[in-house]
């Protein structure tokens, strides 16, 4: 699964795997994280590499050599630019991929319609002329938000 779907489809789909090669505790486990997945309220993070200042996320800019940095890393090079690392560890920790961050609206957009905003204390989505309040991720289900290595290992996939 890479896409977030609903949770009643995710049942549907793993109660077939079940019969197949899973067992019910292993069932029962995949389904609770999924719902624990589910249930978390949605943040900046989530998105977009994010550090906490002050209890509020920012977002990071890529830092000017962090292509460079990769590079150097997938070769086995060593660099202690901690900028890049900070980077890079935020960016693993995201659980959506494909989505931008917009530094003058503040906000993110997956370029097929879907605008999210965080306020101070809200989230909200603008799709197709519609808008709608975000809770929890969720609310997210309809958008089919592509899902990151990291949160299919928090799923338990």
């Amino acid at each position: 699964m890479d896409k977030l779907i609903s949770m009643v489809y995710f049942v549907l789909i793993n109660s077939e795997i079940n019969y197949t090669i899973q067992s019910e505790s292993e069932f029962y486990n995949v389904v609770s994280n999924y719902a624990k997945f589910l249930s978390q309220k949605i943040e900046l993070w989530m998105f977009v590499p994010c550090k906490l200042v002050d209890g509020v996320w920012v977002v990071l800019e890529e830092p000017e050599q962090y292509k460079a940095w990769l590079e150097l890393q997938k070769k086995g090079g060593y660099s202690l630019d901690l900028d890049c690392r900070i980077y890079q560890e935020s960016k693993e920790r995201c659980l959506f991929e494909g989505v931008e961050y917009n530094k003058q609206t503040n906000q993110l957009n997956d370029k097929k319609g879907l605008y999210i905003h965080f306020g101070q204390r809200f989230c909200e989505a603008y799709f197709e002329g519609g808008t709608e309040y975000l809770e929890t991720i969720e609310n997210l289900v309809k958008y089919k938000l592509k899902l990151t290595p990291t949160a299919q290992k928090q799923i338990g996939l």
